[in-house]
């Protein structure tokens, strides 16, 4: 079985608007019809603007059930909890040690650390 098309892997990069909750690809090859495979597909995402860390502040206990405990030895300048939907639960200001969770359904949200310095931390939370 051959192909018209080169062996050599494809790769495109382009600018997803900020607010974008979904992308669509779809594939034209011509007048070629037919099933198409794909092997080795990803999608990364990459920004410039934003420095991302992801050690230097920990979070106790996960699963959380109450209260869940901030280690950190960089200052925090702005906490945001996110729901899976991506939508905003929580928003602090501040450099706290605890947040109260309890109010929280079960499920698993997003927590994002943003540093004095402006570098980004995120973590998976389970609440129960």
């Amino acid at each position: 079985m051959g192909t018209s098309y080169p062996e050599s892997p494809y790769s495109f990069s382009f600018d997803v608007p900020e607010g974008t909750s979904s992308i669509q690809l779809q594939l034209m090859c011509g007048a070629d019809i037919g099933v198409y495979y794909f092997d080795d597909f990803f999608i990364s995402t990459e920004t410039l603007s934003t420095k991302a860390i992801t050690q230097n502040i920990s979070i106790y206990p996960n699963p959380v059930k109450k209260e869940l405990f901030i280690g950190a030895d960089v200052k925090i300048q702005h906490i945001t909890l996110y729901d899976l939907n991506g939508k905003i639960v929580k928003s602090l200001n501040g450099n706290k040690k605890a947040i109260d969770l309890s109010f929280l359904k079960n499920g698993i949200y997003f927590i994002e650390f943003v540093t004095k310095n402006q570098l980004i931390c995120y973590h998976k939370i389970v609440k129960q």
